[in-house]
């Protein structure tokens, strides 16, 4: 219907509607309703956002810092040794046994009253592990196998001397200071037959009778052990023993029974499977008659078939052919041609070939290479790589010749950290790495198996094997010492039974038999592991806690308290004192008039460093101290640090809020990884002073053990502050070759040398650091690039402005260039005699 403009007028009154006009003005008001509406929405969303920016955003920077923390430690126990492996219930029941016995015996090492800790030589703690439940646990553990032991010191020394010097024409030649030089199994007269200046030969027999049986035996036995672990020693001693030993296990009657009692002792032991390294002494019988290398090793093969006949749990024994290569070309050529005849007629019991060393100075392996790789396609090597003198420049090449000639396993040696390149290569190409714990503890004169360069190993993920060497000749056992010491000091503190079983089946893996052979010796070997396993998981023992723990029912202190902190407060002779902007004022001051008379020094810094042991009250007073300071001397302040011994302060995770809530124009240079320890807080300061953005890292020594963190260290270009003669002083390193700085040499690490608190240790304040890194840490080929890139690292890696550095790079330059000239010019440094002298000038003169 269609209405005019009246009828639509009469229509809208009717519905008792305003008039447009009216409508017009409510519909204004009500835009203008919803603009103020709009305003106030937009007030209070601005309100929160500025709350979310200046409150809220630091809780996200928190849980951000925290999801980062755990993504890096989630990554470095995934990557670590043995985590990999997945236990069954049984296995995870056997497990809680076993880390119970193991926290038990950290707590029975720690209180121990006896003078003997987990830190002395395996000499002084021998008698202690084997009074233990836990060695007792793990010599009945399934061991897999032993792939590296000598046919010398193979069994213990009392069956050498009870059983094999009881034996009927036996003689011993005997010095005139009474050492004992030689045996020998003989029906003559031998004074006449073998006349010799250096001693007198006597039947054992009369000899025993002329001194008496038990010092006799004990002569003897103190002639086949080794007591000293002073490595020149060592190679000496060892090389004393084989001689000694050499008449007596060669005689053709011995040698076959003295297998057997070896492989007994290694079965005992838990052992399933032996490779041995022999040279194959030629046997002798009574006429004195030599008998064919060929007749030595069927007799050795003979002893291995007869154990195992007797034994269901052993899968037998391999030889590894190991002559020396301290000889001439000649004999080279023989000695190879040997080796090939022998694999030829024992073709699934020559495992493969190794080139030994007798000596200090032997020939390097890259002499024989030409040789040896026309022999690679019908002979396996497994090749020792000595590490006696690390630093020499042809045993560190020795593993270079190693790899590239496909030795199919490696020892673990000195050398490989300082080789970054084989040690990838080694994880990518799954090439066994074999650690002989106590071994290395004598050879090389390790004071402590927790600082064995190995343990760093256990975080790549490698294919780690344990072995044994000469276990007899330091009254070893065959090898559950070695897996003890593994266990407790080498692997990581918080390694279970995951770590056990994977080096138990890398032995097996890594061995030399044939794919069919390692299937039947893996199945011989679960089944001996499931056995051992159900006796684990049921065992059971209630240990006295109270005597293993004297101290655990005493009262304590707070675990947490604030100490004095850095800025020392200063007072005068009228008994006032002074704040700590005070303290600061006088160091800046006193920097002042020593800058304005000495034009050579470009400048120093401050890097505010109160002590680590804070309650959150001294964290908070740290923090406002260090924004006060950097207010006052912005240029004067480097950064912030927190210090102190790190096991006994709190670590940093426990600050990270009050950490974060310092102003970004404040850097970190924060202490971290001081420890040679792994698996606890103090070694997870390390995570948290990169994801804090330090600048530098002061020490680092665990960092290695963190592969994780020391890549995010490269890809940052965060510097790592090495102080060599500090970490020795302070226990973590006995050895400087086992420094973890080599390998951060070797990979171009950035890495700035300091002194930490030289005064202490009467040392210079920079050259002795100088000293012992370009000596004792790193690699022989290193020369006068690397000391001129840590003085050139020391300055692109400080606080300093890019102006000072300029300023302070032109300086150096000056000075290195002098320090140049004269090593160029002075020829005396070269004579011998005055050069240290010169050489002692030139560093106080020039480095410092």
């Amino acid at each position: 219907m269609f209405y005019g403009k009246s009828s639509l007028s009469t229509s809208l009154d009717s519905l008792n509607m305003p008039a447009p006009e009216t409508r017009s003005t409510y519909s204004k008001l009500r835009s203008c309703a919803l603009f103020f509406l709009l305003i106030f929405c937009s007030i209070v969303l601005l309100l929160r956002l500025y709350s979310i920016r200046y409150v809220d955003m630091h809780y996200v920077r928190v849980l951000h810092y925290e999801m980062e923390r755990n993504n890096i430690m989630n990554y470095e126990a995934y990557n670590r040794f043995g985590n990999r492996i997945e236990l069954t219930m049984c296995e995870e029941k056997a497990n809680e046994q076993l880390m119970l016995l193991k926290w038990l015996e950290y707590q029975k090492w720690e209180v121990n009253d006896t003078n003997v800790s987990l830190g002395d030589r395996f000499s002084k703690m021998r008698g202690d592990i084997e009074r233990s439940l836990l060695y007792k646990v793990l010599r009945k553990m399934p061991k897999g196998a032993a792939l590296h032991v000598h046919d010398i010191g193979l069994t213990s020394v009392d069956f050498i001397v009870k059983c094999l010097t009881y034996y009927q024409n036996l003689w011993v030649c005997v010095a005139h200071n009474k050492e004992l030089h030689e045996f020998q199994f003989s029906q003559k007269f031998l004074n006449e037959t073998n006349a010799t200046d250096m001693c007198t030969w006597y039947p054992i027999k009369e000899w025993r009778r002329m001194h008496g049986a038990k010092v006799v035996d004990a002569k003897i036995r103190d002639n086949l052990i080794i007591t000293t672990t002073d490595h020149k020693l060592v190679a000496a001693r060892l090389k004393g023993i084989k001689s000694l030993l050499k008449g007596l296990i060669t005689y053709a009657p011995v040698w076959e029974l003295y297998f057997e009692q070896a492989f007994k002792e290694f079965i005992e032991d838990g052992v399933q499977y032996i490779e041995i390294r022999t040279i194959l002494p030629r046997l002798y019988n009574l006429t004195g008659h030599s008998l064919p290398h060929l007749e030595t090793l069927a007799a050795l093969k003979r002893a291995s078939e007869t154990v195992a006949f007797y034994n269901a749990s052993f899968v037998g024994t391999k030889i590894i052919y190991t002559p020396s290569r301290n000889v001439n070309d000649n004999e080279v050529e023989m000695l190879l041609s040997d080796a090939l005849i022998l694999k030829l007629v024992f073709k699934d019991y020559v495992a493969g070939l190794d080139l030994i060393s007798d000596d200090y100075f032997s020939k390097p392996l890259r002499d024989f290479s030409q040789r040896l790789i026309y022999m690679q396609d019908s002979m396996d090597f497994y090749f020792t790589v000595d590490d006696v003198y690390a630093n020499q420049l042809d045993n560190d090449e020795n593993l270079i010749d190693a790899y590239l000639l496909g030795s199919k396993r490696l020892p673990f040696s000195y050398p490989l950290m300082q080789h970054p390149y084989i040690l990838r290569q080694i994880h990518r190409l799954n090439i066994g790495l074999v650690i002989n714990p106590i071994s290395i503890e004598y050879m090389q004169n390790l004071g402590n198996s927790r600082f064995h360069p190995a343990s760093i190993l256990f975080t790549f993920n490698l294919p780690l094997i344990i072995s044994s060497d000469y276990p007899g000749l330091w009254q070893a056992s065959p090898i559950t010492h070695d897996f003890y010491l593994t266990f407790m000091k080498i692997a990581p503190r918080e390694s279970d039974l995951r770590v056990l079983k994977q080096l138990a089946r890398n032995s097996i893996v890594h061995s030399a038999k044939s794919e069919a052979e390692r299937d039947v010796a893996l199945r011989v070997w679960e089944i001996m592991w499931s056995k051992w396993i159900c006796e684990l998981k049921n065992m059971n023992f209630q240990p006295n806690v109270q005597a293993l723990n004297p101290f655990e029912y005493r009262s304590t202190p707070d675990a947490y308290h604030t100490l004095p902190f850095d800025l020392k407060t200063l007072y005068d002779l009228d008994g006032n004192n002074y704040t700590e902007m005070d303290t600061v004022k006088v160091y800046k001051e006193t920097l002042d008039k020593f800058l304005v008379t000495h034009n050579e020094f470009i400048g120093s810094k401050l890097i505010y460093a109160p002590i680590r042991n804070a309650d959150q009250n001294g964290i908070e007073h740290y923090v406002n101290v260090c924004k006060e300071i950097k207010n006052l001397y912005p240029d004067f302040l480097a950064g912030f640090d927190l210090v102190g011994q790190e096991e006994l302060g709190r670590p940093l995770k426990d600050f990270i809020p009050q950490l974060l809530n310092l102003t970004e124009d404040i850097d970190f240079f924060f202490h971290a990884g001081e420890t040679n320890w792994f698996g606890s807080t103090v070694d997870e300061n390390l995570i948290d002073a990169v994801l804090l953005g330090t600048k530098r890292i002061g020490h680092g020594f665990a960092l290695i053990k963190h592969p994780m963190v020391l890549e995010v260290v490269k890809q940052r270009n965060i510097a790592i502050e090495v102080s060599p003669i500090s970490n020795q002083v302070l226990q973590l390193v006995s050895d400087y070759r086992n420094h973890p700085c080599a390998h951060f040499f070797a990979d171009n690490y950035p890495v700035v040398i300091s002194s930490d608190d030289p005064s202490f240790w009467k040392a210079t304040p920079l050259t002795h650091d100088f000293y012992i890194a370009f000596l004792g840490i790193a690699s022989a080929h290193s020369d006068l690039r690397l000391l001129k890139k840590l003085a050139l690292n020391s300055i692109y890696y400080s606080a300093m402005s890019y102006e000072q550095k300029q300023i302070a790079l032109q300086k150096w330059q000056i000075k290195w260039n002098k320090f140049i000239q004269t090593l160029i010019n002075d020829d005396s440094i070269s004579n011998s005699g005055s050069g240290g002298i010169i050489l002692k000038e030139l560093f106080n003169n020039n480095i410092d």
